[in-house]
């Protein structure tokens, strides 16, 4: 019975038609199971395949894969099985040590790449770790993450070699609430270590010139940084090379503030939507040119100029992949013939999982693709709903079509990570459409049009307007009453199921059991969540920060009071990211009480909070219990006396309630 509706309900594409999705889905599997749940070795495998090839022959009808069922199941074992080994060969390399006399154990050479300067004294980088072998430099693809501190920083250049003297380090979460998860995020990188190098412990040892090519880009790169400068300032400059050439440097906290808080912060990431509307464009005005150029030839120039364009941009992870999936998506719709957009989706993200594995943990993967999965496979039922018979207005909806159907794929995902949703997300993508469209269009053409006096005046004027219109939109929407919902903490599990209830209640005809059955799921969903969402606002809590100063909140259901040892203001804005994570997770009205020496004794409603200095650190009493805050390394514990007193270590110190593992959390 389960089978038969199985195969009813769920509409899998046909094997002939859309092999890759098949494909991806077992390789990728692989990959997961492997990594984060069974990490199966060569015997436990065994028993593990064979489980695979009876569930694969029990649930599989023959209308969905080619001859005989066991041929296919084979066929998807083989996929299942070269994800575990793809991923197994990468982790099976390990860090060579640098065979030479005078270098110690905690010696590397590096050779350094992504180089992301923060300010005059600090940079990061990924340096990957090279081996010297018959008086040549090898490279041992094994990355590590580099903190570089001093003047070097500054001076240090993309594709220099570098000795450093250093101790590496697992990449670690500082696991506090709603805080940014750093070893997934460096997973999809393929980075696991890091180390943190000042002047002293490097030594440059080679400073590799920039080939012809990245010298000519590099040349056009500050071109064309140069021309925006020129046309453009203040916000418009900074949203403008955001938008255009993938440059975030010149961004305030504010702006980006205004573009996430509306959901709109894929506008400043230069990704699909980007390289859809630039290919579009180019589209529209190759056709201009149709009796000159043929379509077919058309396309291969558009293609040339998106790889160009991703060159110009830094040649990023989130560009290229965009770049890749449009170049295959367009060159398979020109071809014809049995054209799958889906198979094709699926083909693109195969290849750059086969490429490197561990781009499935990276978030902009995950998003862009279920965004396409969701253009592809719901666009057409949503804008079947209303049909307008103004021509503006069928526009409108169309767009807006495309925003639900994307949304509908990646809220449950943007509510796992981000803990917050933009409430008018429909309104923003509305106006955010035609605008974003007008700011590309213009922005790629300034670069053309600045050498024409008046032509090029007129299109910066408007490039100007379309940006600032496009701020100003924003804010607006920000500023409207419950314009972001924070505290959504959804367990990743449940992702997955919410994905398919969006799935099934658009797609399925409303007068069938079966949206009755997803509509009643999807109520038992929300409620739950809703819930959660409820409990994450009304908790009443102390919370110690896993940080490298006294901090701590504490939560009174709607109204949260941080205590924290005042210092500088480096110190303060690494503090002010920290709580607008913890409030994402915990909304509340927040109040911030900085300490220098003084103590602080406060009545908060039926709550009484005394803070002190004392030798060991900081007392913090909350009624009739106790918290000591250690400090010191050689603090000697004496035997509490109760129930009612706690020890908690700040991270630098290792002992069993130490911060070091992440934030203590205390139910008042």
């Amino acid at each position: 019975m389960f089978k038969t509706l199985l195969a009813k309900n769920l509409k899998l594409p046909n094997f002939y038609s859309s092999p890759f999705v098949y494909f991806f889905c077992l390789y990728s599997s692989g990959i997961l199971i492997q990594r984060d749940l069974l990490a199966l070795t060569a015997i436990t495998s065994i028993p593990f395949y064979f489980g695979l090839l009876l569930i694969l022959l029990y649930f599989f009808n023959r209308n969905y894969y080619p001859g005989t069922k066991l041929s296919f199941v084979l066929l998807s074992t083989l996929f299942f099985s070269l994800g575990q080994i793809q991923l197994n060969l990468l982790n099976s390399r390990n860090i060579p040590k640098i065979q030479t006399s005078n270098i110690t154990s905690e010696s590397l050479v590096l050779k350094l790449n992504e180089i992301e300067i923060k300010d005059s004294v600090n940079s990061k980088a990924i340096g990957t770790i090279l081996v010297l072998k018959e008086n040549t430099w090898i490279n041992t693809r094994k990355k590590i993450l580099v903190n570089m501190h001093g003047k070097s920083a500054k001076s240090i250049l993309q594709n220099d070699i570098i000795l450093a003297i250093t101790n590496q380090f697992d990449i670690t979460n500082k696991n506090n609430p709603g805080e940014f998860d750093a070893i997934t995020f460096w997973k999809s990188k393929g980075v696991f270590k890091s180390c943190y190098l000042a002047d002293c412990d490097i030594l440059r040892l080679q400073n590799n010139e920039a080939n012809w090519v990245d010298h000519k880009l590099e040349m056009m790169r500050k071109y064309l940084n140069l021309i925006l400068e020129k046309e453009l300032d203040g916000s418009n400059l900074a949203i403008a090379k955001a938008l255009i050439i993938g440059d975030k440097s010149l961004l305030d906290q504010e702006t980006k503030n205004s573009f996430g808080a509306t959901g709109a912060m894929h506008v400043l990431a230069v990704s699909g939507l980007h390289i859809g509307i630039i290919s579009q464009l180019l589209l529209f005005i190759f056709q201009f040119f149709s009796k000159v150029i043929q379509r077919r030839n058309a396309v291969i120039c558009v293609v040339i100029l998106l790889w160009i364009y991703a060159l110009l941009t830094g040649f990023s992870p989130s560009v290229v992949r965009a770049v890749f999936m449009f170049t295959v998506l367009m060159s398979a719709q020109e071809m014809g013939g049995n054209y799958s957009p889906i198979n094709t989706l699926f083909f693109t993200a195969f290849v750059l999982a086969l490429i490197n594995p561990f781009v499935l943990y990276d978030i902009g993967f995950q998003l862009s693709y279920l965004a396409m999965l969701g253009i592809f496979t719901l666009y057409k039922p949503i804008v079947a709903w209303y049909k307008p018979k103004n021509k503006v207005l069928n526009y409108l909806w169309q767009g807006s079509a495309i925003g639900f159907a994307a949304q509908a794929m990646t809220v449950p995902l943007t509510l796992y990570y981000f803990h917050q949703f933009p409430n008018y997300f429909a309104l923003t993508n509305l106006g955010i459409m035609g605008i974003s469209t007008v700011a590309m269009g213009f922005g790629m053409g300034i670069f053309i049009l600045h050498f024409i006096p008046i032509i090029g005046k007129i299109a910066s004027i408007i490039l100007a307007s379309s940006l600032w219109l496009m701020l100003h939109f924003l804010q607006w929407v920000e500023s409207l009453p419950g314009s972001v919902a924070y505290g959504f903490n959804i367990p990743l599990f449940l992702v997955p199921f919410v994905m398919l209830v969006f799935y099934l209640l658009i797609v399925t005809d409303r007068n069938r059991l079966k949206w009755k059955i997803a509509s009643f799921v999807f109520i038992g969903l929300l409620t739950v969540i809703s819930y959660e969402r409820y409990e994450q606002q009304n908790v009443s809590h102390i919370c110690f920060f896993n940080h490298n100063q006294f901090t701590m909140a504490l939560k009174i259901k709607s109204q949260t009071i941080i205590v924290y040892d005042a210092k500088n203001d480096k110190k303060e804005k690494q503090l002010h990211g920290l709580i607008a994570n913890y409030s994402k997770f915990y909304p509340a009205n927040i109040t911030f009480i900085p300490l220098k020496e003084e103590n602080l004794s406060v009545q908060i409603g039926s709550h009484f909070v005394d803070v002190k200095k004392e030798e060991y650190g900081r007392a913090v009493r909350i009624n009739e219990k106790l918290y000591k805050v250690i400090y010191k390394q050689d603090y000697t514990s004496p035997i509490l006396k109760n129930k009612k007193e706690f020890e908690i270590g700040m991270p630098w110190l290792n002992q069993s309630y130490t911060l070091s593992k992440g934030a203590l959390i205390y139910k008042l």
